[in-house]
């Protein structure tokens, strides 16, 4: 793993070595050449922020052993962690997340940490990226890697197993570590279900509006041009006051119909996560006490049949969690149109030629390929989805089966 990160940064300085060649040779006083050129340095910088996989330390155990304690140590610090294969994928704040790796070296585990970013800072990194000529993204991108390093040094490092993994005795101890990463998983959950359904109740706000004031300036368009003889066109007034009472007619049942449809649901979502949250704080506090509570495991077997619901509203809002991968199948659906429309323009063109013809073709297959590169990327995160939808439902009903039987076995013992 050391290899691979010293390639990718002997990769990288390598391009930007080259890069910083062109501009000695060629930039001159061409300032825009400078500019894309210094532009590229930073979005390199960037993404090797995001690439590299440090090494942290060494842990006593299997990959497999290692990554579960270290998952259960961390949900009951209250922790939002996803348990991924090979991985951890661990939020630290709302905008910084930290992935934790594990490779097998021998009898122990060789762990590694890499930053990453939650949904919501994916979103401000596109926008940063988008609007701030990529300087402005490369602070935060920064920010990131100096809070994953630091959640690692502090946090991770003192959780790993040195002499071994503790085995837990089949009674009250092991079945309360079960309700905990039972309830905390439930609720990441909750919250990832209301996040993104909040998300697209915000999305949905944004469209309703913009389609508010395009229909507007459209009926208001239209009938300046169609009235424009009419007694109505001598007061202005009226050319304001129907395309608002158009628009108004048209806005009102789809705010309706919208804010039925979405409240219930957000509602229903963060109730679930807040019931879930302070179940987990209940068992993380009274970690000691005797027995555990019965009416944890009534919430985990309750809350076990919203997760189908869940994972579908989550699944829905896939734009707010891959929005770097949206955002690049909307700049190349844009793109792809584009290229159709200048085929068109070119094959339509009044001077027809043979060469006219050659170049429309080549930009209808341009259009063709990058479509089926859109299909591409939205197939992948279909099957992702569906897959970590699947892996999910299956490690709850091992969950379930496993503390149930617990459970009876530690009845019938007492």
């Amino acid at each position: 793993m050391r290899r691979n990160n010293l390639l990718k940064i002997v990769s990288a300085t390598l391009v930007n070595v080259a890069l910083i060649a062109l501009i000695v040779k060629y930039a001159g006083s061409n300032l825009n050449f400078l500019f894309y050129a210094v532009f590229f340095i930073f979005v390199t910088l960037w993404g090797l922020i995001f690439y590299i996989i440090p090494r942290l330390d060494t842990a006593t155990g299997t990959p497999k052993e290692v990554l579960q304690d270290l998952a259960h140590r961390l949900r009951s610090a209250r922790y939002r962690v996803t348990e991924e294969p090979g991985r951890l994928s661990i939020q630290i704040t709302p905008l910084v997340a930290v992935k934790v790796h594990a490779v097998a070296d021998g009898a122990n585990s060789e762990i590694l940490y890499q930053a990453d970013a939650t949904p919501e800072g994916w979103t401000l990194l596109v926008v940063l990226f988008l609007f701030g000529d990529g300087f402005a993204g490369f602070p935060m991108a920064l920010y990131h890697f100096i809070k994953a390093r630091r959640f690692a040094e502090d946090q991770l490092r003192p959780q790993l197993p040195k002499g071994g993994i503790p085995r837990a005795k089949v009674g009250a101890g092991d079945i309360r570590n079960r309700l905990i990463d039972s309830l905390s998983e439930g609720h990441r959950l909750a919250a990832e279900a209301y996040e993104a359904t909040q998300s697209r109740y915000e999305d949905r706000w944004l469209i309703l509006g913009c389609g508010a004031l395009f229909l507007w300036m459209i009926a208001l368009v239209t009938l300046s041009v169609g009235l424009q003889n009419s007694i109505l066109a001598r007061n202005p007034a009226y050319l304001l006051i129907i395309p608002s009472a158009i628009t108004i007619a048209i806005l009102v049942p789809s705010v309706w119909s919208t804010r039925k449809w979405f409240k219930p649901r957000i509602d229903d979502y963060r109730e679930w996560a807040d019931r879930l949250r302070k179940a987990l704080e209940k068992e993380t506090v009274h970690e000691t006490t005797e027995s555990p509570e019965s009416s944890a495991f009534e919430l985990i077997t309750q809350a076990y049949r919203q997760v189908p619901t869940w994972l579908e509203a989550r699944r829905k809002g896939s734009f707010s969690r891959e929005p770097g991968a949206w955002m690049l199948i909307f700049t190349c659906a844009i793109i792809a149109v584009l290229l159709v429309m200048f085929a068109i323009i070119l094959y339509s063109f009044l001077i027809w030629s043979f060469g006219l013809l050659i170049w429309s073709l080549v930009l209808l297959i341009g259009a063709a390929a990058l479509i089926g590169f859109c299909y591409l990327i939205y197939f992948r995160l279909r099957g992702r989805a569906n897959e970590e939808g699947a892996r999910t439902l299956k490690d709850w009903n091992y969950r379930l089966d496993v503390m149930h039987q617990k459970m009876v076995k530690y009845l019938e013992e007492l």
